[in-house]
């Protein structure tokens, strides 16, 4: 597979969708400028739900049924699109050709990431920042005070920041799961309150003689075959944690369970308005030195992965908020650099979060991408879309090999620093070689545990795979923590979900009492905000039994059609004579 194929197909053409035998499926253009309203020859208000199928997200399935069947019942015509994963991120994220998409958002624990969804700067951008297209310059100026805040100051901030989130519905927040995954009994009291959003994670699991195979290897289960085909960390259809990625790349700080440690970075020394930074003795896994040039080259290319070679810029579709909160950098020598940062530490240490490129290596990757001679628009460049396989990075394993839609192996990488220093004892390689083996099913998943072949499953296993675990059975199922959550997304650039008033009546259609209950057995906490930290939401919109800003109009599940359509009659729409919803004054 070369560098600038996969990704460049995959913005280029519309891949079959994969979907439940119900399911209608797909199968519009992929092109940036088609957008899903063909066939709408009537007045009638019609939208499309994207979301992926059901044996790769059930839970998001039932919701958009969910969803699809209230909005029938007040005369919206409504149907649900199913695609597989690559071509739902595309769609969502690259593309944002959608109307309603369904599905899990990767969340954070800081608030700075509100910044990143809901800023209008990113409306026009793709990526995981403002895929909504919503604008707001009130919101805007909240967004970047908080920026520059701390302590009580910045938590007033983001109070506000959540109660306009919760008028305007950019997207509704639905509820944060919790996760389970399958493990060897040895390795359970490991894995418990590890959300394996980060690679550091997966260094604390220790192979041994009765799983993952030979005592100097660590065998781990996915589900998602995409560290099997792609492993660049910039690609957005392909990267929702840097659980993998991360142990080949290094970032300055690393995000642990006790906040930000240093990493690649031995010191942080924090000015007004910069942060000075000394590198550890690092190699990349081709031999080369890691410089403070290295560092400079990233924030490069987060902001522009053209490097000027294009008319305009092409930032980054991952990391472009955290790499904005970098303004400059100065080089001082070969291991010290000086980042000049546009917020207050507390936000600021956000940016030295991100990966750390080898300049030798990505330098090249700034024309402008092309698949079979034709070349796409100057919104994607090589950068983007490369396989980087095999990646060269500095992290504490390096690639060895992969095949495609079945396996990756890394193998430790002996000179990484963490070998040595004594700060980062806790997080040594824990085996001579890691690999990561793709199970087509969460059945096939346990079995690798049951057997004796693998050691967890680092993606997470439906919650009814979980309940099926039994006190005999050779495998334990562990409850762990995770910053994503679920969530209804609207594109607000396209009418009628460009009305705010829609938008609030579409979010009183989901019961997510129901969704916590029915569609997760009870194994989630319902929210009212995009944070999944409760500590920031404030008082007035913490969840009391239903949601205080837009209870659902019904109860246990069911929809009060006639209070629904009496609000749609007050925004200005009519019905006709077939009870069909039309757009007269309020679409």
């Amino acid at each position: 597979m070369s560098d600038t194929g996969v990704g460049n197909v995959s913005r280029r053409q519309f891949l079959a969708g994969a979907g439940a035998a119900a399911a209608t499926v797909a199968t519009a253009g992929c092109t940036r400028q088609v957008r899903s309203i063909a066939g709408r020859s009537s007045d009638q208000v019609s939208l499309s739900i994207a979301a992926l199928p059901a044996d790769e997200d059930d839970a998001a399935v039932r919701i958009a049924q969910h969803l699809r069947s209230n909005l029938d019942a007040v005369g919206v015509s409504t149907s649900v699109d199913f695609f597989s994963a690559e071509t739902f991120w595309v769609e969502f994220l690259v593309n944002q050709s959608f109307d309603i998409a369904v599905g899990a958002h990767p969340g954070g624990e800081d608030p700075d990431l509100l910044y990143e969804m809901f800023h209008s700067r990113f409306s026009a951008e793709s990526g995981w920042q403002n895929p909504y297209g919503f604008t707001d310059i009130e919101l805007d100026r909240l967004l970047e005070r908080q920026r520059s805040e701390t302590g009580a100051r910045r938590a007033e901030t983001v109070a506000e920041i959540l109660r306009m989130t919760a008028r305007e519905q950019p997207f509704t927040p639905l509820c944060v799961p919790i996760e389970h995954r399958l493990t060897a009994p040895a390795h359970a009291p490991v894995i418990e309150d590890r959300p394996f959003s980060w690679a550091g994670d997966l260094l604390a699991v220790e192979p041994n003689g009765e799983t993952g195979g030979a005592a100097d290897e660590l065998v781990v289960v996915v589900r998602d075959t995409a560290p099997t085909e792609n492993l660049n960390p910039l690609a957005v259809e392909y990267r929702r944690t840097d659980a993998v990625t991360g142990l080949v790349y290094d970032p300055l700080l690393a995000t642990t369970g006790d906040g930000r440690t240093p990493w690649l970075a031995s010191t942080v020394e924090w000015g007004d308005g910069s942060a000075e930074i000394t590198l550890r003795d690092a190699t990349w896994h081709d031999g080369e030195p890691v410089t403070a040039s290295d560092v400079a080259f990233t924030y490069q290319m987060l902001a522009d992965t053209s490097l000027g070679g294009l008319e305009s810029p092409v930032p980054t579709q991952r990391f472009r908020g955290r790499g904005e909160l970098v303004s400059a950098v100065e080089v001082h020598d070969e291991s010290t650099v000086t980042l000049s940062v546009v917020a207050a530490e507390e936000v600021a240490s956000r940016a030295l979060t991100v990966p750390v490129l080898p300049e030798h290596v990505w330098a090249d990757r700034t024309d402008t991408a092309a698949a079979g001679g034709v070349v796409d628009d100057e919104r994607t460049t090589e950068a983007m879309v490369a396989s980087n396989i095999p990646p060269i990075g500095s992290g504490p394993y390096a690639f060895l090999d992969s095949s495609e839609r079945d396996e990756v192996v890394l193998e430790r990488y002996p000179d990484h620093f963490a070998q040595a220093a004594d700060d980062l004892a806790g997080f040594r390689p824990p085996a001579e070689r890691l690999r990561l083996v793709v199970a087509p099913s969460d059945a096939a998943a346990r079995e690798w545990i049951e057997d004796g072949n693998a050691a967890l499953t680092v993606s997470p296993v439906r919650h009814d795979t979980g309940a099926e675990v039994t006190d005999d059975d050779p495998v334990r199922v562990v409850e762990t923590p995770t910053p994503r959550f679920y969530h209804i997304a609207y594109n607000t650039r396209r009418s009628p979900l460009s009305n705010v008033r829609f938008r609030r009546l579409a979010s009183r259609l989901v019961d997510k009492s129901w969704v916590v209950t029915d569609v997760f057995d009870g194994t989630a906490r319902p929210m009212t905000t995009p944070m999944p930290a409760e500590s920031w939401v404030p008082t007035e919109l913490e969840w009391d039994g239903n949601d205080p800003e837009l209870p659902f109009l019904g109860t246990n599940g069911h929809l009060n059609a006639d209070a629904a359509r009496d609000q749609l009659v007050g925004m200005g729409y009519q019905y006709n004579e077939d009870g069909d919803l039309i757009a007269v004054g309020g679409g």
